[in-house]
C-alpha cells in the first residue's frame, strides 16, 4: 500500500508540470534549444537590416534534411553547450508535427517534464538505498513532485531535468562508496564503472555537472579522511582503489571537453555572469531567493497582480518561513542524532553546503556571478530535496515526534509544529504545492523575458508601423527577438485585427573597439530609409541611440522595463 504512494506522488508531479505547458513563448534560451534540436543555425538570420518575424522565426521552422551531425555542428561552432541533450531532442522533435509552420514549443518543453517526472521515482530510489527508510523516500518522492523549484526546471526546454537524474545517479553512488570506506566494506568495480558513465554523460548535458562532481569530491575527502585519518594505509586497500578507478575515470571524461571550455571561458556568450554585483551581498539574496523556492513560492508577480495583493502574498511568504526554517532545522538535528541517519545526512547536506560555497567561490572570487539565474541550483537542487525530506521523517517516526512534543507540552497552538507534527509536514508539502501552481501559472519570480508581456505592450502602444532594434552580439540577441516575433506570429490567430507586422533590426556591435560595426549608425540608417510614420522600439539595445535631425521624439511616459525587456520608444514623423 505505501509503495503505491509512489504513483499518487508520479501522478501529482506529472499533472503539475503539464499544467498549461505550451503557453508562453519560447524565451531566449529555449530559442536555442529549438533551434540546435532541430539541426538549424542562427547564422541565416539577416544582420544589420530591417526583417520581417518569418524570416526572423525561419530557424524555428522543422527541417526534414538536418541530421544529429547538423546537430553537433552547429552546436559546437555556435553555443557553449555539450551536445547529449540536443541529440536526444532531435529524434524527439521529429515525433511532433509543426504548430503554424513552426517547431511546437508544447512538445519541446514535454521531453524535460516527462524527465522532471521521472526524477520523483529516482529520488525515491536514492533516499530508499541512502536511508533504508520508505517514509523518508516517500517524503522525497512527495517534495520532488511538488517543489515549486522542481516544476520550474520541469517547464522550461532545456536540459536541466535530464541533468538532475544523473545528479541523482551519482550522488547515490557516492552514497555507497563512503558507506564501503566508513564501514570497511567493499565498493565493488561494476559500481565505480556505473559512476564513471554516470558522470562522464552527465558533464555531457550540463557542463556545469562539473560543480557537483567537485562538490562529490570535496565530501569524499572529507568524510574519509576524518574516518581514516588514524589509519592512512587503508587509503591503500580496499574499497579504496575501485574509488580511485571512479574518479580516474571520471577526470578522463571531463577533460576531454578541456579544449571546449577553453572557449567557453571566453566567449561573450557568457559575458552576463559578470554582469552582477559580486561585491555586494546581492548574490546571497539572491541565493536565498532562488533556494526558498524549493518549498515556497506564492505569487509575486507585480505585474499580474495588484500592489496590495503582492505585499500580501509577500508578508505569507515571510510568515511561512519563520515557522517552516526551524522546523527543518529541527527535523535535521534529530537525524544527525541517529546513528543509522547520520551518514547519509553527512554525505547529502555536505553535498548541499559544497556545492552553494563554489557557487559563491566563484561569483565573489572569480567576478562570475552563477546567482544571476535560478537554474544554476540545480547543481544541488536533488540532494537538497533529499535532506528536507529526512528532516521532515522525522516529525512522522513515532520516537523522534515523542522526542520532540514531551519537551514542550504546555505548547498548545495549532502552529506549534512540535505539537501536531504531521500536520507540520502537510502543510509543507501543501505550501510546496501551492508554489507549484504558482509557477505553472506564471505568477512567481523565476520565469525571466516574458516576451509575451513586450508583445502585448508595442501591440497596445504603437498605432503606427513598427521596428523593433536590438544591438547583436550572439544568438542570445537573436533568440530574445525570436521570442518576440513568435508572439507577434500568434497574433494572426488570436488578434485578427493585427494587421501592422513590426520589422526587426538585429545590429551587429563588435566584441572590440576596432570592430567596424556600429549599432547606432546602422539604426540611425534603417530609420532614415523607413517610410513615415513608424515607432521604433529600441529594445535591450546596448548601444546609444543617436536619432537627432531624424524627426524622431522619445516617449517620455512609457516605462523603460518590463519582463526584463529594457526599452525606448522613439516616434518618427514624416514632417
Amino acid at each position: 500500500m505505501r509503495d503505491s504512494l509512489l504513483l499518487l506522488w508520479l501522478a501529482i508531479g506529472l499533472g503539475l508540470r503539464l499544467l498549461d505547458l505550451g503557453t508562453l513563448p519560447p524565451w531566449t534560451d529555449e530559442c536555442a534549444t529549438l533551434v540546435f534540436s532541430l539541426g538549424n543555425s542562427f547564422r541565416s538570420v539577416p544582420l544589420n537590416e530591417p526583417i520581417s518575424a518569418d524570416i526572423l522565426l525561419q530557424p524555428l521552422q522543422p527541417n526534414p534534411e538536418a541530421g544529429v551531425g547538423d546537430v553537433f555542428q552547429h552546436l559546437m561552432g555556435e553555443s557553449t553547450h555539450p551536445p547529449v541533450y540536443f541529440t536526444i531532442a532531435h529524434g524527439w522533435m521529429r515525433l511532433f508535427p509543426p504548430v503554424n509552420g513552426l517547431a511546437s514549443i508544447g512538445a519541446a518543453r514535454l521531453l524535460p517534464a516527462l524527465l522532471g517526472t521521472a526524477l520523483i521515482p529516482a529520488i525515491f530510489a536514492c533516499c530508499r538505498f541512502a536511508f533504508g527508510s520508505r517514509t523518508i523516500a516517500h517524503l522525497a518522492a512527495a517534495m520532488m513532485a511538488v517543489s515549486p523549484f522542481a516544476v520550474y526546471l520541469s517547464q522550461e526546454a532545456r536540459h536541466y531535468t535530464l541533468a538532475m537524474l544523473f545528479i541523482v545517479a551519482s550522488l547515490t553512488c557516492l552514497v555507497r562508496a563512503i558507506r564501503a570506506i566508513v564501514g570497511k566494506d567493499t565498493f565493488p568495480g561494476w559500481v565505480a564503472e556505473i559512476w564513471i558513465v554516470v558522470n562522464s554523460l552527465g558533464i555531457a548535458v550540463h557542463y556545469f555537472f562539473a560543480l557537483t562532481l567537485c562538490a562529490e569530491f570535496l565530501v569524499l575527502v572529507g568524510l574519509t579522511l576524518a574516518v581514516a585519518r588514524s589509519h592512512l594505509d587503508a587509503l591503500s586497500k580496499a574499497p579504496w582503489r575501485n574509488v580511485y578507478l571512479a574518479i580516474a575515470g571520471t577526470l578522463a571524461g571531463g577533460l576531454v571537453w578541456v579544449p571546449v571550455w577553453q572557449g567557453v571561458y571566453g566567449s561573450n556568450l557568457t559575458d552576463w555572469v559578470a554582469d552582477g554585483s559580486p561585491g555586494t551581498v546581492e548574490p546571497l539574496l539572491r541565493l536565498l531567493a532562488w533556494s526558498i523556492a524549493t518549498i515556497v513560492l506564492l505569487p509575486l508577480d507585480r505585474f499580474a497582480l495588484p500592489t496590495w495583493a503582492v505585499w500580501g502574498f509577500g508578508i505569507a511568504t515571510i510568515a511561512f518561513l519563520a515557522w517552516a526554517v526551524p522546523l527543518l532545522c529541527r527535523g535535521i538535528k534529530l537525524q544527525m542524532e541517529r546513528n543509522d541517519r547520520r551518514l547519509p545526512m553527512q554525505v547529502l547536506g555536505g553535498v548541499v553546503l559544497a556545492a552553494i560555497a563554489l557557487m559563491l567561490g566563484l561569483t565573489y572570487g572569480l567576478q562570475k556571478d552563477l546567482t544571476l539565474a535560478p537554474r544554476f541550483g540545480f547543481i544541488y537542487f536533488p540532494a537538497a530535496i533529499a535532506v528536507i525530506a529526512a528532516s521532515l521523517s522525522s516529525f512522522l517516526d513515532g520516537n523522534l515526534s515523542e522526542k520532540v512534543t514531551g519537551n514542550e507540552r504546555s505548547s498548545r497552538r495549532f502552529w506549534d509544529s512540535d505539537h501536531r507534527p504531521k500536520y507540520s509536514v502537510a502543510i509543507v508539502l501543501g505550501m510546496a504545492a501551492i508554489g507549484s501552481l504558482t509557477v505553472a501559472n506564471h505568477w512567481g519570480y523565476l520565469q525571466t523575458h516574458r516576451s509575451d508581456r513586450m508583445a502585448n505592450l508595442i501591440y497596445e502602444t504603437s498605432d503606427a508601423p513598427v521596428l523593433i532594434a536590438v544591438t547583436h552580439r550572439h544568438h542570445g540577441d537573436t533568440g530574445r527577438m525570436m521570442g518576440l516575433a513568435w508572439e507577434f506570429h500568434q497574433f494572426q490567430s488570436f488578434k485578427p485585427s493585427w494587421d501592422r507586422p513590426p520589422q526587426f533590426l538585429l545590429a551587429h556591435q563588435g566584441d572590440d573597439a576596432h570592430s567596424s560595426d556600429n549599432p547606432t549608425l546602422t539604426l540611425r540608417e534603417v530609420v532614415d530609409r523607413s517610410p513615415r510614420p513608424i515607432d521604433v522600439w529600441a529594445v535591450n539595445f546596448n548601444a546609444q541611440i543617436d536619432l537627432a535631425g531624424k524627426k524622431c521624439d522619445r516617449d517620455e511616459e512609457i516605462e523603460v522595463e518590463i519582463a526584463e525587456y529594457r526599452y525606448k520608444l522613439y516616434h518618427c514623423f514624416s514632417s
